[in-house]
Formats: structure tokens, C-alpha cells, sequence
């Protein structure tokens, strides 16, 4: 429904019957006068010239003498789109299809008109979800659209209704059904002074000079210790921990012929650290059309409260999105920036983390391994 100052418009289909048959007309648009004293006033079908392969629904009216709607042929391979009719002398004009920008290969509906913007869904392929909301204003009708970032999800969200310049609702089924969310603008994060994610390496390299000459001796041989029931022997070798601690570290001389230990050639302790930082956890080259998870579960910040997740994918538009996980699919290959910010308190006083790190999007087959890179890899 949209209203206009002396009434207000709504779409609905309309049961046509006879003694013979019954048939139900495709939707159309109708128009009630005086809200204010309805029993008064009886709901009129509008005039726009259309045959019965056409439906027309979700009418926003401009300035009392445009109307948009949804539009739908019959059998039309492009879906939906977004069209509009003028009044001249109490006439609706027939339909005309808006241009190229609002209307693409895919489907646009659900127009909404709000403070010189139109507003509108589609499921064009560079939005985040399926239907996205997106504006353009109503004096550049040619100029690019642009998506709402605040309201769209990765499931369908559309028609947004505003009480004032701040706030409003808007239908979305991304909790499964088709629900009403109430939304209000809010500051947008600003991601400043971010540092590069570093990666946390448990992966060592243990090398010692040999003390006993252990290639002329054929009953002794080098094992290292590494204080977490692992072992390996020679001189030089690598040892992946499963985590941070202190371990005890030990170089031993071994007898073979009882492997025993003869001698201890050194001890020290080891403290293998979780950086303090925040961690953004996924594949370092994902492919296009795959649904890619960023996780923050392995942040790792002492005595911060955190209260707010946000994220940023640095691309032409910058998208922004909370929570402590973000889903993404990617429809072009290319580098992407991937931000993380974080708002909370540390000691009672308020503070934000804010880091980034790169990921590649490539051409190639989606993964069905939804398993993501363990936080413990020397290559990463």
C-alpha cells in the first residue's frame, strides 16, 4: 500500500464468476479515496491500459502523478521489473519500463518511494543475498543505483517503509519466513588505523651442534624432546606445537642398544605465544560463486569486553556488515581486503581493535570442503 494526500493505492487480484465459470484476473491496482471517512468511499480499479498476460502490484506513487509498480508478462523470461504509468487528465498512462539501471536480466520489484529516492529489490547478480534493497534518486533516474548496506542480508529483503529520516521497517525472510524488522541508522563504523593481521607460526625449527660424535659411535644417536609427548630424532629437526604453553625442551644423547638416555646435552624452556590480536580465521584463495565464512573465533585480546563485531570487504562499494562470523560469495575473481573492527571495553573504558588481511578470488571449481585453514600452519 502507498498513499498519496486524498487516498491511497494497494494491489490485489479480483475473482471474476458467472453461472459457467469462475476465474480469478491477474493483480492489479486499485485506488480508495478519503481514508479518514472509508465507509464513504468504495476502491476503484486504476485505468492503466493492460491485457490479462500482464499483473502489476506494489504501487509507490511521486508527487500524486507518478506511479511505480512491479511489473510481470506472462511467460516473460526476465521476471520482474520495475515500470510506471503518468497522470494526464485523470488518465494513467500505459506502462512504461524504467531504464537500464533499475531494470536488469533479473528480477526487480517491490518500488518504494522515500524523501526523493526510489527504492527497490532485485536479485541482480553483485548484490550479497538474493533480493538486496537498493535506491536511486528520482530526479537521476539514469544515474547507477546503489545498494542499501544497512538493511540487506543474504536472504531476500525488501519493501522498507520509513517513519522518519532515522528509522523505519522492512520485510526479510532471513530468520526463514517473511517477518517485518525494524531498522535505525546508525553511525557507520569507521575502519582507521588498521594493522595487517599477523599469523601465529608453532612450527620451529630445532637444530643443535653435535658435543659427541655420535656417526663414529654406533650406539648412540641425538633425540629431541619437546615437553608435549612428542619426539624426534637427530640434530637438526621441525616440531609443530598443537598450541601455546611453556615447554620444556631437551636434547638427549641415546644409547640404542637400550634406548636409554646417556647423556643430557641441553634443556631450556620454550614459551610458544597466541599473538595478542585480533584474527580473522579463513582460506587464504577461495573460488567465485563459493560461499566463503570469516570467523573471528580465534581473536585473542586480553581484558577487552568486546560488544560490537564489524566487518568491511574492501571493493568499489564497501560493504558492512556485524556479528562475529560474516558469509560472503564472491562473483568476481580478483584481491580482496577483508576488515575486522571490533568495540568494547578494556578496563572499563572504551576502545576499538581494527585489523585487515588479503584473500584471493579465483576462477575455479567451488569448494565442498567447508573445513577452514587451521590456525596452526607455517605456510599460511
Amino acid at each position: 500500500t502507498t498513499f498519496s494526500k486524498s487516498g491511497a493505492y494497494y494491489s490485489a487480484t479480483k475473482n471474476v464468476s458467472n453461472k459457467f465459470t469462475s476465474k480469478q484476473l491477474p493483480s492489479r491496482i486499485y485506488y480508495i479515496k478519503s481514508l479518514e471517512d472509508s465507509s464513504n468511499s468504495k476502491p476503484i480499479e486504476i485505468d492503466i491500459p493492460l491485457n490479462d498476460s500482464i499483473t502489476i502490484s506494489h504501487p509507490a506513487i511521486y508527487n500524486d502523478t507518478v506511479l511505480f509498480y512491479t511489473y510481470y508478462k506472462m511467460g516473460s523470461p526476465y521476471g520482474t521489473d520495475i515500470y510506471f504509468s503518468t497522470l494526464h487528465n485523470n488518465h494513467w498512462s500505459s506502462p512504461m519500463r524504467c531504464n537500464e539501471y533499475i531494470n536488469t536480466n533479473d528480477n526487480e520489484c517491490f518500488p518504494t518511494i522515500h524523501n526523493g529516492y526510489l527504492y527497490f529489490s532485485s536479485d541482480r547478480p553483485d548484490g550479497i543475498g538474493m533480493l538486496d534493497i537498493y535506491r536511486v534518486e528520482l530526479d537521476k533516474l539514469n544515474s547507477e543505483v546503489k545498494p542499501v548496506h544497512l538493511l540487506n542480508s543474504q536472504k531476500d529483503d525488501f519493501s522498507p517503509n520509513f517513519i522518519n529520516e532515522n528509522e523505519g521497517y522492512f520485510s526479510s525472510n532471513r530468520k526463514g519466513s517473511d517477518d517485518i524488522f525494524q531498522f535505525k541508522k546508525t553511525e557507520l563504523p569507521k575502519f582507521e588505523n588498521c594493522t595487517e593481521q599477523q599469523f601465529n607460526s608453532y612450527s620451529y625449527n630445532f637444530k643443535e651442534l653435535a658435543d659427541y660424535e655420535t656417526h663414529d659411535t654406533t650406539d648412540m644417536y641425538y633425540e629431541w624432546d619437546f615437553g608435549d609427548g612428542e619426539k624426534a630424532k637427530g640434530l637438526i629437526v621441525d616440531h609443530c606445537f598443537s598450541g601455546e604453553g611453556k615447554y620444556e625442551i631437551k636434547l638427549n644423547v641415546i644409547q640404542k642398544s637400550n634406548d636409554e638416555i646417556f647423556d643430557n646435552q641441553l634443556s631450556y624452556e620454550l614459551d610458544v605465544v597466541n599473538i595478542k590480536q585480533l584474527y580473522i580465521s579463513c582460506f587464504d584463495t577461495v573460488a567465485i560463486k563459493d560461499t566463503v565464512v570469516f570467523d573471528s573465533e580465534y581473536t585473542n585480546l586480553e581484558n577487552f569486553i568486546i560488544e560490537k563485531y564489524y566487518w568491511q570487504i574492501e571493493t568499489k562499494e564497501k560493504y558492512y556488515y556485524e556479528g562475529s562470523t560474516l558469509r560472503n560469495i564472491f562473483d568476481k575473481p580478483g584481491s580482496y581486503t577483508i576488515k575486522l573492527m571490533v568495540v568494547g571495553k578494556e578496563n572499563e573504558l572504551k576502545k576499538t581493535y581494527c585489523t585487515y588481511r588479503k584473500i584471493i578470488v579465483k576462477e575455479m571449481q567451488p569448494s565442498t570442503n567447508t573445513k577452514r585453514i587451521p590456525l596452526i600452519n607455517k605456510n599460511r
